[in-house]
C-alpha cells in the first residue's frame, strides 16, 4: 500500500512540475499579450501584478514538484516535509492572487478608463506625429485603435477637443480652440482608419471628420474603452480559473503527501520496535 502511494506521489509531482512550467509560460504569454495595451505608467503596476504573481507561482511549483518527486522517490521524510511547507505557501499565494483579481477588477477597469481618456485628451499630440516622436502613449493608443478597430475613448468624437487637434488646449477654449476648424471638421490619428483602407485614402478621410462626430466610411467609429474592458475581462478569467485550479491540485497533492509521510513514520516506528 505504501509503495502504491509513493509512486502516485512521484507521478503526481512530475505532473505538478510540468504544470508549474506550463503556468509560468502561460502567465508570461498573457503578460506580453496584455502589456502592449495596458503599459500606461499610471496603471502599469495594477494591471501587471496578477501576471507576475502567477509567474512566481509557476516557478515555485516547478521547484516544489521536483522536490516532491525526489522526496517521494527516496522516501525522505525531511524532503517531503519541506515539500508540504512549500505547498501551503503556494496555496496561500494562489488565494491572495484570486482574491486580489476578483476584488480589484472593477477598480482596475475604472482606472484604465480614466487613464485612457486622459491620454487621448491631454497627452496624444499632433506635434509628435509631425516630428516623428513615437512615445509610449502614442504607440499604445495607436496599437489599441488598430488592433481593436476602434477610435477614441467612447467614440471618434472624443478627438475633436483633444490635444491632438489643439496643441494649446486650455480651460478657456472657443470653438476654434477645441480643434474644430471653420469648415466644421477636425482630424483623427491615422490609427482610426480601417485596416482595409489605403494609406492615401486614410490621410484624406481622417482629416475631414465632421463636428457632429460623423466620419467617412473608411474610419472606425466605435470607442476603444469597451473593447479594452472585454479584453481585460477575458484575461482576468484565465487568471481566476488557473488560480482556482491550482488550489484544487494542491489540496490533492497535500493529501497524498500527508498519507505517504504518515506511512513512512509508521514504517520507521515499526522498524525501531524490531
Amino acid at each position: 500500500m505504501l509503495s502504491c502511494v509513493k509512486y502516485i506521489v512521484v507521478i503526481y509531482n512530475f505532473l505538478f512540475w510540468v504544470f508549474g512550467l506550463g503556468i509560468l509560460g502561460i502567465s508570461l504569454l498573457l503578460y506580453v499579450d496584455s502589456k502592449a495595451y495596458l503599459n500606461f505608467e499610471a496603471i502599469a503596476e495594477q494591471t501587471t501584478a496578477p501576471f507576475f504573481i502567477l509567474a512566481v507561482v509557476g516557478l515555485i511549483m516547478a521547484f516544489v514538484g521536483l522536490l516532491g518527486c525526489c522526496g517521494a522517490f527516496r522516501e525522505n521524510i525531511c524532503l517531503i516535509g519541506a515539500y508540504l511547507f512549500f505547498l501551503i505557501g503556494i496555496c496561500a499565494i494562489c488565494l491572495v492572487s484570486v482574491y486580489w483579481t476578483a476584488r480589484n477588477q472593477e477598480i482596475v477597469r475604472s482606472n484604465i478608463k480614466t487613464e485612457f481618456r486622459r491620454q487621448i485628451k491631454e497627452i496624444y499630440s499632433i506635434e509628435d506625429s509631425i516630428i516623428g516622436n513615437f512615445g509610449t502613449s502614442r504607440i499604445i493608443i495607436d496599437k489599441i485603435q488598430r488592433d481593436f478597430s476602434c477610435c477614441g475613448d467612447k467614440g471618434i468624437y472624443d478627438w475633436h477637443n483633444s490635444k491632438f487637434n489643439n496643441p494649446n488646449l486650455n480651460n478657456n477654449r472657443t470653438r476654434l480652440e477645441t480643434g474644430i476648424s471653420s469648415t466644421g471638421t477636425y482630424q483623427v490619428p491615422s490609427s482610426c482608419c480601417k485596416n482595409t483602407l489605403a494609406e492615401s485614402e486614410c490621410e484624406k478621410q481622417r482629416k475631414l471628420v465632421t463636428s457632429i462626430g460623423e466620419s467617412a466610411v473608411g474610419l472606425n467609429r466605435d470607442g476603444c474603452t469597451t473593447k479594452v474592458e472585454q479584453f481585460l475581462d477575458h484575461k482576468s478569467k484565465y487568471i481566476l480559473i488557473i488560480g482556482v485550479g491550482l488550489i484544487g491540485i494542491q489540496i490533492l497533492a497535500f493529501t497524498f503527501s500527508c498519507c505517504l509521510c504518515m506511512g513512512l513514520f509508521r514504517r520507521n516506528d515499526e522498524d525501531n520496535l524490531k
